[in-house]
């Protein structure tokens, strides 16, 4: 078994001595809670993604935003009586999502939300009666775009498929109610690969300054465990943390 040293003051070394404690023990006993309390941490910060109804098979991982888009395109299409999800519905699904950063650069750029919709609602066709979302399917053209998507952020040596990926490969479209939309707003011509290196960027640099605060409250809460199983041994013990006597 593998040894980790602890060092103590002699004093306090002397009363664990006489006390007979099992510092084994006790030190595996406070490790194993800090790292109990790291693992909850970061759980928490980092919730299990839910399925979805069908997991494409795109050989990257679904960013989180993208993942929640596509899982609200399913109720979208069957909203309009669509058995399968099309173009419309996954950019539907932006939207709805409210919170991915793509949504956000958009708003940037002079295209909130409702003026989203209201392009997407005029270039819409007549919808039939709600089915039940589990009926719903993926169909080919979304599939072909999930796919396009996939592989631009595989070239581009991306870890996973994004809100960025998803929206280029979305204006490509030619024909149809997504198409319409592009063309009548001119998104194509609007956030283009170099706008989004440009946000990208940005999002990377705050995200390593957050990444270094989040590992330093992990730190501090790992030694504040330690520091209060230390606390309570001394506690027993009679002694104070520079191992002098409290009598």
């Amino acid at each position: 078994m593998p040894k980790i040293n602890v060092y103590l003051p002699d004093d306090l070394f002397e009363q664990v001595k006489r006390a007979k404690l099992p510092v084994s023990a006790i030190c595996q006993d406070a490790l194993s809670a800090a790292l109990r309390t790291i693992a909850e941490t970061l759980e928490s910060a980092n919730p299990p993604q839910p399925p979805l109804p069908e997991e494409p098979d795109l050989g990257i991982r679904l960013g989180q935003h993208v993942r929640a888009i596509v899982a609200i395109a399913y109720p979208i299409a069957a909203e309009r009586g669509s058995p399968t999800v099309e173009a419309e519905d996954i950019f539907a699904g932006i939207i709805e999502q409210g919170e991915s950063l793509l949504l956000l650069l958009l708003e940037q750029f002079g295209f909130p939300p409702h003026r989203l919709r209201e392009a997407l609602e005029a270039a819409s066709r007549a919808g039939r009666p709600p089915i039940d979302p589990a009926e719903v399917r993926l169909s080919d053209d979304a599939r072909g775009i999930l796919a396009r998507a996939a592989a631009e952020a595989k070239d581009a040596g991306a870890e996973m498929l994004t809100g960025r990926y998803l929206f280029l490969s979305l204006v490509k479209e030619r024909e149809g109610v997504v198409a319409e939309v592009v063309e009548a707003l001119g998104l194509a011509h609007t956030l283009t690969n170099a706008v989004f290196d440009t946000s990208d960027a940005g999002v990377a640099y705050g995200t390593h300054g957050i990444a270094m605060r989040k590992r330093d409250v992990i730190l501090e809460t790992m030694w504040s465990d330690i520091r209060t199983r230390l606390d309570r041994i001394e506690e027993k013990l009679g002694t104070d943390r520079n191992g002098h006597s409290k009598h």
